[in-house]
């Protein structure tokens, strides 16, 4: 997917960046006027900046298809990529979003399994320590 977007929220989980994007103008890949693209950090990590604007070349990867870039994609700030917009506009024609959608809600992220699991198990180590003290103060 190529396109020109804005960025409206970004979120920091796991070694992964999660950044919904409004879409402006599309060149390769969707019709909707937001998408959410992931970017794993590393040494080929792209920061986006919310508010920012930016040219996006990404790729479905993983079993869930979800969205990636990285900074070896060529994606960049729109105020650096008039060259790479130029180029684009050689090979493909550029359109803009006619399926409107509101992924916003797709971005909050609930606690996963694991952190369910240590927190639940923290509450009951905190109730079993609460119950083992009142019954020993309670036979004196």
């Amino acid at each position: 997917m190529v396109f020109e977007g804005k960025v409206l929220e970004v979120q920091e989980k796991d070694g992964e960046m999660k950044t919904l994007f409004e879409v402006k103008k599309i060149w390769k890949g969707t019709s909707s006027s937001q998408v959410i693209i992931y970017t794993s950090f590393g040494s080929c990590a792209f920061r986006f900046a919310e508010g920012g604007e930016y040219l996006v070349f990404s790729s479905y990867r993983g079993s869930e298809k979800q969205l990636y870039t990285h900074s070896c994609s060529r994606t960049k700030r729109l105020d650096d990529a008039g060259t790479d917009k130029a180029a684009l506009s050689q090979v493909a024609k550029e359109s803009v979003p006619t399926k409107k959608v509101d992924l916003k809600g797709d971005m909050v992220s609930g606690l996963s399994l694991w952190q369910v699991t240590i927190i639940s198990i923290g509450a009951l180590l905190i109730i079993a320590v609460v119950i083992f003290i009142v019954r020993r103060t309670r036979k004196k």
